[in-house]
């Protein structure tokens, strides 16, 4: 059964504190992957991420981190313009340009 639409996604100071960086950062992760991809693919490869995304802003940071850091873990990484990023890292700042 497929997931339904995700609502528009918060992304308060505590997800970026300079938001357009993370808009950019996003921007050419997502000109690396598939035209076809949406916020919905993104967040379905990333349940760990979508789990954080829905917590509450009092639990939110943690699991980001734990999320982070299991990726660094498993080699989940993507390089952006030479920086190596978690997956999580990477597919957040997609959503923040998909919103």
């Amino acid at each position: 059964m497929a997931r339904p639409a995700w609502p528009a996604l918060p992304f308060p100071r505590d997800f970026f504190p300079d938001l357009a960086s993370a808009r950019r950062i996003g921007r050419r992760y997502l000109a690396s992957l598939p035209s076809s991809l949406d916020k919905n693919a993104i967040l379905g490869a990333s349940p760990a991420l979508a789990k954080a995304i829905e917590a509450s802003p009092q639990v939110r940071a943690a699991l980001l981190r734990r999320s982070v850091a299991e990726d660094f873990r498993r080699g989940d990484i993507a390089i952006v313009d030479g920086w190596v990023l978690s997956a999580s890292e990477a597919r957040l700042c997609a959503l923040a340009v998909l919103d």
